[in-house]
């Protein structure tokens, strides 16, 4: 079996835009991340942090955020936007940029989301045409052809995991974030792979049936309480202002006995 991991950096104490230098070119620093000695350091980065004082905060986003990609895709392009999806998600840079620049360039950040939302847009075009078999018995290439766009020459590096009760698995190891999400849609892209935006957060999830059911509307229980919470709170916001139970129905999208439960305490404070 082989199986796709990363262990990437997630700087606990968030990231920050900085001037090198050398140059007007903005970087993006991690405050744990500055390491190793390099005359491209940024004026606040002068200091010498040795490894074994970095906390890490290491995670694999094929396992936690297999969707990143499309995550991605929808940053906007500004170094606000940016800095927000690397507190949440890391830094693209690989540690080779980290050690020699601090951190990654904001053309580096241009260029890979102008990648990846192109990719992402080819990728869903091409898997709609694919559900339909005629389109897909004339194109038995395609997706190869795309695939092989999407991962360029992406770096992996090949190892071994053994478990007692899976014996030996080799392993595809991703060192960089921005190689993680081409993986991520190359496989979606050779799975034929759904997505479904959450009808709480907007974050997107897999809709796979070994993954989730196709009418699953959350990506998380957390968020699917937090709906119900949400919509209880509104039915009740209604009827204190004297609305009738159609009206709260037909607002919150649920059930007439549902909408009756959530009320009870109004309507008897009514009486």
């Amino acid at each position: 079996m082989v199986q796709l991991t990363a262990q990437i950096h997630r700087d606990p104490a968030g990231y920050a835009w900085r001037e090198l230098e050398t140059s007007k070119t903005r970087v993006m620093t991690g405050n744990l991340q500055l390491w190793g000695n390099s005359d491209r350091r940024t004026p606040n980065a002068r200091g010498f942090i040795p490894r074994r004082e970095v906390k890490t905060d290491l995670y694999d986003p094929f396992l936690e955020e297999p969707a990143l990609f499309r995550i991605f895709a929808r940053v906007e392009p500004i170094q606000n936007s940016i800095l927000d999806f690397a507190n949440k998600y890391g830094d693209i840079a690989t540690r080779h940029a980290v050690n020699s620049m601090g951190g990654s360039l904001i053309e580096e950040w241009d260029l890979a989301s102008q990648e990846i939302r192109s990719a992402v847009q080819k990728a869903d075009a091409f898997i709609a045409k694919r559900r339909d078999e005629k389109a897909r018995a004339k194109d038995t290439q395609g997706a190869t052809s795309l695939v092989n766009e999407i991962l360029g020459r992406t770096p992996v590096r090949l190892g071994a995991r053994g478990r007692t009760d899976e014996g030996v698995n080799l392993q595809v190891v991703v060192e960089c974030l921005h190689d993680v999400m081409k993986l991520q849609l190359a496989m979606a892209v050779i799975e034929e792979k759904r997505y479904r935006d959450c009808d709480f957060c907007g974050k997107p999830f897999e809709l796979t049936p070994q993954i989730n059911r196709a009418d699953k509307l959350f990506c998380s229980d957390n968020c699917r309480v937090k709906t119900y919470q949400r919509k209880k709170k509104r039915a009740i916001a209604m009827r204190e202002q004297g609305q009738s139970l159609r009206s709260i129905v037909g607002e919150t999208g649920s059930d007439l006995e549902t909408v009756k439960g959530w009320v009870a305490a109004v309507n008897s404070k009514e009486k």
